[in-house]
């Protein structure tokens, strides 16, 4: 679930391949032999992504029917709970605590972050010892643990994670590689001076 920049982000945890032999049969003992149709909201920027997406789950009889709607609306609708599925970016935070628990905690239900609903006692017991915990290798291994059951069991689908590269003039002086979203720059603290 994390970046390859976060403190504690774990090399050795691997998500799932795909394996559509595997699909198949889950999808059958499940009872959905012939596959099945859901919606996803997606926006402007992500519905090319779901298109992407569609094309290994269409072979396998399932097909994300795509609702694009403007970004604001989207989130609206997941922290609302309001979908069967939603597609966005996660956004970033260079705090892999924080991160996790506002995503995946039981008491972040909702509009505080945990718009899945994710609930597991074992994760919310390795997060809370993880905040109580100032030994920061200690720390980091919670966190590690507690990722470790998120990915098991799977409430969301990460798929990507964008580096950013920042380019600029000689010219221009003060910009900052921002780790939680490139997007961001502090304009007070950049500065212009004469072309050569």
């Amino acid at each position: 679930i994390q970046p390859s920049s976060a403190a504690a982000y774990n090399p050795d945890l691997k998500g799932y391949d795909f394996n559509v032999d595997k699909a198949k049969q889950l999808l059958k003992e499940a009872g959905y032999e012939k596959g099945f149709t859901f919606e996803v909201y997606t926006s402007a920027s992500t519905t090319k992504w779901m298109e992407a997406i569609n094309t290994y789950l269409n072979p396998l009889g399932i097909n994300g029917k795509i609702t694009q709607l403007e970004l604001g609306t989207v989130l609206d609708k997941a922290r609302g709970g309001d979908f069967q599925a939603v597609f966005f970016s996660t956004g970033g935070d260079s705090d892999s605590l924080n991160f996790l628990t506002s995503r995946f905690h039981s008491k972040n239900f909702g509009k505080p972050g945990n718009i899945t609903l994710y609930k597991n006692p074992k994760v919310d017991q390795l997060l809370d010892e993880a905040a109580r915990t100032v030994d920061q290798p200690k720390q980091i291994k919670l966190i590690q643990d507690a990722e470790k059951i998120i990915v098991e069991e799977t409430p969301w689908f990460i798929f990507n994670y964008n580096k950013a590269v920042m380019i600029a003039q000689p010219w221009v002086h003060g910009l900052q590689p921002v780790p939680t979203d490139v997007d961001f720059q502090d304009l007070t603290q950049v500065s212009l001076s004469a072309r050569h």
